[in-house]
């Protein structure tokens, strides 16, 4: 019994030295690695959530070793978006766009005419990132603008190599131009949006749509990426 006991004491006593060993690693590696410019509203927030993504990441690394998990899967569990609850103000409805998974968020007030429409592309370096990882941006976008939000749940990396994002984000972005009067949006306004990698896809997409005379024309192309904002 006292064996077990001293044993059960060790392995936690490892897998603490362990944990302080990778914050303390992070810590450093962010600290050295760098460099927050100035002028950056709460640097100390940006260094923590930097530290905690380098720290999963190197986690993630760790128990793939190990034969546990894949680096991928665990950072993607890690980062996965928190289960919200029902909106007062939005009608939320999981759909497909042509066998493409789309969240639609459809604002519940009586509208005078025909609403604006947001197609949104989530961001995660084409390889993270979700419809649900991004619930609450999306939330916000639909219930501040009142328009009607279509968050793109396209294929990820590098279990589907380009241009399959691409492709799921023309698919369902074509299908919500030629179907937008279905959901009460007036189709000359609509926008195609997106964050980070997100954004190259809708700006990719808006070029095949402006380029191509047989697909219906977006109003507006809207992106930010991680260097720069731009619309």
């Amino acid at each position: 019994m006292e064996f077990t006991y001293a044993l059960l004491v060790l392995v936690l006593a490892v897998f603490a030295a362990a944990f302080i060993l990778l914050v303390v690693g992070t810590i450093y590696f962010d600290l050295s690695n760098s460099e927050i410019p100035p002028g950056v509203e709460q640097p100390v927030k940006l260094r923590i959530i930097h530290s905690v993504l380098i720290g999963t990441a190197v986690l993630g690394k760790i128990l793939e070793k190990l034969g546990l998990c894949s680096q991928v899967g665990f950072v993607r569990y890690m980062r996965r978006g928190k289960k919200l609850g029902e909106d007062p103000k939005l009608f939320i409805k999981d759909l497909q766009f042509e066998k493409v998974p789309v969240r639609v968020y459809q604002p519940r007030a009586p509208s005078a005419g025909r609403r604006r429409g947001v197609v949104y592309f989530h961001g995660g370096g084409w390889v993270f990132g979700s419809i649900d990882t991004y619930e609450a941006v999306c939330r916000y976008i639909a219930r501040e603008s009142e328009s009607v939000v279509v968050s793109v749940e396209y294929r990820l990396a590098p279990e589907h190599t380009y241009p399959a994002q691409y492709e799921d984000c023309l698919t369902a972005t074509t299908h919500f131009l030629k179907t937008a009067e279905d959901y009460g949006v007036d189709p000359a306004c609509i926008i195609v949006s997106g964050d980070s990698a997100g954004g190259n896809l809708a700006a990719a997409v808006c070029q095949t749509l402006v380029s191509r005379p047989d697909l219906p024309k977006p109003k507006t192309l809207l992106f930010a990426s991680s260097r720069s904002r731009s619309s």
